[in-house]
């Protein structure tokens, strides 16, 4: 087993669906390295194996549960690579860009590609980006808060 889930471990923000903000740069771990890893997450988290796909990163579920902790009217910023704004069909990421079309608005993009942010991250070009959840309450239907 590779997650060991701890019952105590933050149990007030498990449950939470109404933050004003999230603040993050998500892990980059890629189902093609580590299959066991998204095997565990897809049994723990129900909107996982909704959102799944062979050839996605662990970072796309990040932002898709980071927007749905977020209440209406929240705000989503993280620092990621910008592979994914390229990537097509066949990566996973289409299910990401759908989701973050229909539960936000897209406020900000700042493209970080000639700036080296992480000197120990060989070849990532980043970006910084701003999502406002738009104000209608409509998630996945099974998404699972815990």
């Amino acid at each position: 087993m590779i997650i060991s889930r701890k019952e105590n471990k933050l149990p007030k923000f498990q449950h939470k669906i109404d933050l004003d903000f999230v603040v993050g740069n998500p892990p980059y771990v890629a189902n093609d390295t580590n299959p066991e890893l998204f095997r565990e997450i897809r049994q723990l988290f129900t909107f996982c194996n909704e959102t799944y796909h062979n050839k996605m990163d662990l970072f796309y579920w990040s932002i898709i549960l980071g927007i749905a902790k977020l209440r209406p009217g929240g705000k989503l910023c993280y620092i990621t690579t910008r592979c994914w704004l390229d990537k097509g069909e066949k990566t996973g990421v289409e299910t990401l860009k759908n989701f973050i079309l229909k539960e936000s608005y897209l406020s900000e993009i700042i493209d970080l590609r000639n700036l080296t942010v992480f000197i120990s991250a060989t070849g990532q070009e980043n970006i910084i980006f701003i999502l406002e959840k738009k104000s209608k309450k409509y998630f996945f239907s099974s998404i699972d808060h815990s």
